[in-house]
């Protein structure tokens, strides 16, 4: 999300902004998004066994089993 938030400061044409250089950066849009990738993704974040997918894919190196847990049970606590 830093991108898009990076877009929209640029775009207010702040005095202070000389440059910027975005690498890779989502764009200022919503996606579009296939709905059943959109469901898939959702529910990546809403049970045990989705943030675990999420984690597989996204998260490099293994984490130990108390870092695991600390990242469900935040994943599990944020709103959808």
């Amino acid at each position: 999300m830093g991108g898009k938030v990076a877009q929209i400061v640029a775009v207010r044409q702040s005095k202070e902004l000389v440059g910027l250089v975005l690498i890779a950066p989502a764009p200022p849009t919503p996606m579009p998004v296939p709905e059943a990738v959109r469901t898939g993704m959702l529910q990546s974040s809403s049970c045990r066994d989705g943030v675990l997918q999420a984690l597989s894919v996204l998260g490099g190196e293994s984490l130990s089993s108390e870092l695991r847990e600390q990242v469900i049970e935040d994943t599990l606590r944020g709103a959808p």
